[in-house]
């Protein structure tokens, strides 16, 4: 049995309700037309956005991850 690989997007502190949506769709989009059979995929973003992004991704093939917050804005952060 092959495992498949993992596709992950970690949003850092950064994103945006409009940028995130768009990402969303053109994901879903993605994976409806059968580009997910061989990988797993996964977006992990940060605490502010879990619950739009959460909205966004039911139903699909797109599993959900968390960050914590960090005391920066915006940028390559973690938390």
């Amino acid at each position: 049995m092959t495992k498949k690989k993992l596709i992950a997007g970690n949003w850092k502190m950064n994103g945006a309700l409009g940028a995130n949506a768009a990402l969303l769709q053109v994901l879903r989009a993605g994976l409806e037309a059968g580009a997910h059979q061989s990988v797993d995929v996964a977006v992990a973003v940060p605490a502010a956005y879990l619950a739009q992004v959460q909205g966004l991704a039911e139903g699909s093939a797109i599993a959900l991850a968390a960050q914590d917050v960090s005391r920066h804005e915006a940028g390559a952060y973690t938390g």
